[in-house]
């Protein structure tokens, strides 16, 4: 009697599907946040790769996941009761997350909105020849107009990075039109911002912004805010004719004389250099500064024979 033995072609994969997927099954709790699948630069990827005895990168187990492959996310979600229609995915041009999470990040807003404060913003509408409807934020220079247009109106000092933004096309699925989130370098702040209609052609875009107040804290935030995409562009063009200094000067809304002389004599009445900025002359040029802290120190100097080298730096006005 002669028996045929099946020959299964192709070599064994390194990780066993179900070994892979018992161990996503210890870490569900983790893998998702408000229904969405976290991104692989999270750590619980890394953690999970840990205990795969690291036969594979996050982000390679995170597409597979994402993908569905092997109905490990259809499983997973099921036994966390999350039921969607379409895989959850991340992406900015828009919005696929269901009601329930829409309704979990609008209760998560309404309580921070007890230590925040609401702002509301206008973003000017700029005609063009040719009208067409956009779906997404242009990349690289919605962040810039945002940005602008709060420290031109209310001068926060925070340096927001802003994470994600999610524009909606479909008004039955979303409570806002656009929904966006920031988070400030130095100190952590949080900010939610949203519109609520989409604005009709020619409309200004009607922004509702809650953050935390933080004027007052400028010498908390140390970072400078980034200078990227179409603003970038429009500020190399200018520095190509132009010192920085004048350009830094042009655009900076605390200093309203923009003589450099005039713009001296107001940082030393009205600034926190008031203290520390003592004399200033005009022919010949000249600046008096000193802390109150170096003063000390040379009062102490002077107290024994020591050499004493005094920089007179020429960089303060060009």
């Amino acid at each position: 009697m002669n028996t045929k033995v099946k020959n299964n072609r192709g070599r064994k994969p390194v990780l066993d599907h179900d070994h892979v997927y018992n161990i996503l099954e210890n870490n569900k709790l983790n893998l998702f946040e408000d229904g969405v699948l976290k991104p692989y630069t999270d750590h619980v990827w890394t953690t999970i790769c840990d205990q795969l005895g690291n036969k594979c990168i996050p982000k390679t187990l995170y597409i597979s996941v994402f993908q569905d492959r092997h109905d490990c996310q259809s499983k997973l979600k099921k036994s966390l009761n999350i039921f969607s229609t379409n895989n959850d995915s991340f992406d900015n041009s828009s919005e696929k997350s269901s009601d329930n999470n829409s309704e979990d990040e609008t209760n998560s807003e309404k309580d921070d909105e007890e230590n925040k404060k609401k702002i509301n913003l206008s973003i000017p509408y700029k005609r063009k020849d040719r009208f067409r409807v956009y779906n997404v934020l242009k990349q690289n220079t919605w962040t810039d107009i945002i940005n602008d247009a709060l420290l031109e109106k209310y001068n926060l000092p925070c340096n927001f990075i802003y994470k994600r933004s999610v524009v909606s096309s479909d008004k039955t699925r979303s409570k806002y039109f656009i929904k966006f989130y920031a988070t400030c370098k130095d100190k952590g702040c949080k900010l939610f911002g949203s519109v609520d209609k989409q604005p009709q052609p020619g409309q200004p875009l009607l922004l509702n912004i809650l953050a935390n107040d933080t004027r007052g804290q400028e010498l908390q935030h140390v970072t400078k805010m980034p200078l990227k995409g179409t603003k970038r562009e429009t500020v190399g063009k200018q520095l190509s004719t132009d010192l920085a200094c004048n350009w830094r000067r042009n655009n900076t809304s605390s200093i309203t004389e923009k003589c450099p002389i005039q713009s001296l004599v107001e940082f030393k009445n009205n600034s926190q250099f008031s203290g520390s900025i003592h004399s200033i002359g005009i022919d010949p040029i000249l600046v008096h500064y000193w802390s109150t802290h170096r003063l000390i120190i040379y009062k102490d100097l002077t107290k024994t024979y020591c050499r004493l080298s005094i920089d007179a730096t020429g960089g303060l006005i060009k």
